[in-house]
Formats: structure tokens, sequence, C-alpha cells
């Protein structure tokens, strides 16, 4: 989500390239503003078959797989822009979301670390690694990250929230409070403001403020299925999953297709005993990525507590080859069954 408004800016930018009077370019151009993903991407295809070192032709496919969720595709579109024009910066950054959504952190961090050698004074990038050193726990370099973002754009309401966050994982609370409030300032009556602070809150572990937050976010856009994500997190973060699941529910009415909400219902259901309806959401999760490995390990979890050994072993099979670690950790529950 952070990433959208990204990729709509970067291909409303590249639009505007001298290789748009191709006809067949022109078209994968004008489908993109459809949103046609795959037929874009047909023909980009069929352009990069005659014009093999158009890094932008390159760009725009990457940007057609990006939005197909074919994150591998789209890792090997970027990397293809960037070695045809090294200083290519909207690749880099776009190379190091992929990167990032594929769950290869070091190789993320180094395409935003290119981006920014690039175009140092660009907050984007910093923001970005920012993310990701966080998530590795190098909170120093998340903090410094995060600083030099808000230098660069001092409206940017996430640069604050994450420092704070960077910050109170060292154990430093003194900026806490003058972080957050700098965020509310910013937009007040704004509705990503108040969720980006729910998140920060959340993050913190101060439940009960980030309650409050996405409670505002809600008064100003109702329904807004983002808000109710937050809340679905703070309840299932605290292990009160019967509290989470509504909140779960309201999110996938309104965005039906999201492997990883359909994830985490099912863990929820499964922490509930509720074990068919966990099944039913672990399902839709695999149908939308099936390479969500931990949504197999779960499938078979919950099938071993039902005591269907034989659905149990199927998913371990599958977990086998491309998640040693759960299929050990699967198998070892299947051997324990009565």
């Amino acid at each position: 989500m952070k990433r959208s408004a990204v990729i709509a800016a970067l291909i409303t930018l590249l639009a505007l390239s001298l290789w748009a009077q191709d006809p067949t370019y022109e078209a994968g151009l004008k489908l993109m503003d459809q949103r046609k993903y795959p037929e874009a991407a047909e023909q980009f295809r069929s352009y990069i078959a005659v014009h093999k070192d158009v890094a932008e032709a390159y760009y725009n496919l990457g940007a057609c797989y990006a939005q197909q969720k074919m994150h591998h595709e789209a890792i090997a579109a970027y990397r293809e822009a960037v070695r045809l024009k090294p200083d290519f910066f909207l690749a880099f950054l776009q190379l190091g979301n992929e990167l990032d959504y594929d769950e290869q952190q070091p190789a993320a961090m180094e395409a935003y670390r290119s981006a920014i050698r690039l175009k140092p004074d660009e907050a984007q990038p910093y923001f970005e690694l920012g993310v990701l050193e966080g998530g590795q726990k190098n909170y120093a370099d998340a903090e410094l990250a995060f600083r030099k973002c808000s230098q660069l754009n001092p409206e940017y309401v996430p640069a604050y929230t994450q420092l704070a966050v960077a910050l109170y994982r060292q154990g430093k609370s003194s900026e806490i409070g003058a972080l957050m409030s700098k965020a509310t300032s910013l937009a007040a009556d704004n509705f990503e403001t108040h969720r980006q602070i729910g998140m920060a809150y959340s993050s913190m572990e101060r439940y009960a403020d980030a309650l409050a937050s996405f409670d505002k976010a809600l008064t100003i856009r109702p329904g807004a299925y983002e808000a109710n994500y937050g809340i679905a997190s703070v309840w299932y973060n605290q292990g009160k999953y019967d509290r989470s699941i509504p909140y779960f529910l309201k999110v996938l009415s309104v965005v039906p297709n999201w492997a990883d909400t359909n994830y985490y219902l099912a863990e929820a259901y499964r922490n509930t005993a509720k074990l068919d309806d966990a099944i039913t959401f672990y399902e839709k999760a695999l149908a939308l990525d099936s390479a969500l490995t931990k949504a197999v390990y779960g499938l078979g979890m919950s099938y071993a507590a039902k005591g269907n050994r034989a659905m149990a072993n199927l998913q371990y099979t599958r977990l086998k080859s491309t998640d040693p670690d759960r299929a050990a950790k699967l198998l070892a529950t299947i051997n324990g069954m009565k």
C-alpha cells in the first residue's frame, strides 16, 4: 500500500518518454492507464522483442508485473532496466520495492542505497531504507534514515511516526511525544495522518493510543478498510483474536483479494479453534498467492488439529521443498497426532 502512489507517479512520468511515439509502446502506455496490466505487458514484451536496449520499456514492463504481484518477473525487468541505464533512479527505487515484497531485504536495501547515491536529495529512498533497517532491527540506522527523510521532506508524516518507532526501539523516549505532535499538526483532520499515527503507536505497543488514532481516522473516513485493518492488527497483536475477526472481515468485504489479510483472518480463526473457517481462509489466501508457505503451514496445522492426517500430510509434502523449517514443525505435529 505504501507504494501505490509511487508506482502511479512513475508510470505517469515515463508516459512522457520519446518512445511513446512507437505505436506498440504507446499502446502499452494506454493499456497501463486503463489498468489493463496483462495486456500492457504483452505490448511491452512485443516492443522489447525488437528494441532490446530501451531501459524505459523494461521499467514499464516491470511496473505491469508489479501491479499483478508477479514479483520475480518485475524484479527481472527492473534489473534489466538498471543494467541498461545505471543512473535510472526510478527503476532502482521500484527494484527495491519489489525485492522487499519478495522478502529479499538485503538486496532491496542495496537498491535503495543505489537510488540514494544517484539522487541524495530525494526523500523517498531514505524512508524506504529506514523501514527495512528497522525490519532488520538496525534501529540506529533506521533513525538516521528517517531523520534524513524528514529533513528533505518536512511535510511527510510517516517520516516522523517511523522515526518515533525507531527511537522507541532504542529506548529513547524524550522526542517521541514531540514527533507525534508534529505529525498530527501537519494535517490534524487528515485520514492518513491519523492512520500513520495509529500504526506507529501499534508498533510501540501503545495499543490504547493506537485504537484512538484509528477511531479518529474512521470518523474522517467512515468504513475505511485501512483503518479497520489497523484495528484488526491491534487486537491480533495482543492475542485477542476473537476481537480481530470482525475487523478483518470488514477489510475483506472491501478488498477481498489481499492474500495476507485472508491469511491473518485464518490465523485468528485457528487460534480461536474455529478450524473450518480457518481452512476456508487459508485456502483463499493460497488461491491468491500460491507461494505463501505460512498459509500452507497453517492449513496443515488446522487439518492436524481436526485429526485429518491425510490432509495434514498433503500440506507437509507441499512444504518440504519450499519451506523446510515449517515443514519440519508441521511433521512434528503430525507425528504427535493420536
